[in-house]
């Protein structure tokens, strides 16, 4: 599995024990470089439900030209993911439900391992709102777990259930989100991203028109 790099490493130094295992556990797990890859070098992008701010913090490695605004609804994590922050005036982390959220009109918006955290009926709303606020051949990325290889997928959920306990999973396949996108109105491209590692990771690479 891949090692993080030295300078995400040095910005989570500081964090307690149990924090700074989370993050490199999640670095090893997660195709960041995968997801990176997909989006603009420039530009406003928002990463919804951005936990730590790993991914914020791996997008603004690889371009500083990029302005990245992270979103997320827990205290704890908002706080740790400002702490890596510095001077740095293109990064920043808000604390709040994504849905109460003035979404800037923006050209991309970025989700890792975020959907099967919320409820039956709330996605649609949620990629309604984003499509409205994307513009032209804006880009919606997604990083979700599906239901295949099936022994990934059971490794995935159990990972899921030790580092998010007493935290309601919903697990869909991945023919479920891409229908959804679609129905939003994205022309959506489903891209298997499992290949080293034990995780049934997939992205989604969503355009508007």
């Amino acid at each position: 599995m891949r090692k993080i790099p030295r300078q995400i490493a040095q910005l989570y130094a500081g964090l307690g024990m149990r924090e700074g295992l989370y993050t490199k556990l999640r670095w090893k797990l997660c195709p960041y470089e995968m997801i990176e890859s997909y989006l603009p070098k420039k530009g406003v992008i928002v990463d919804m439900g951005s936990g730590f701010g790993m991914l914020a913090n791996y997008l603004i490695l690889k371009s500083t030209e990029r302005q990245v605004v992270g979103i997320d609804n827990s205290l704890l994590r908002t706080k740790a993911a400002q702490s890596t922050i510095g001077k740095r005036p293109n990064i920043k982390f808000i604390k709040q439900n994504i849905m109460d959220f003035d979404l800037p009109e923006c050209q991309s918006v970025v989700m890792s391992d975020f959907l099967h955290h919320l409820p039956d009926g709330f996605t649609q709303k949620l990629f309604t709102r984003i499509y409205k606020n994307l513009g032209s051949n804006g880009l919606l990325i997604i990083q979700e777990v599906d239901k295949r290889p099936y022994w990934k997928y059971l490794t995935t959920l159990c990972i899921d259930r030790i580092l998010n306990l007493n935290q309601k999973i919903i697990y869909r396949p991945a023919s479920h989100w891409q229908t959804l996108l679609e129905d939003t109105g994205f022309s959506v491209e489903t891209i298997p991203a499992h290949k080293g590692l034990p995780l049934s990771d997939v992205i989604f690479v969503c355009q508007k028109p």
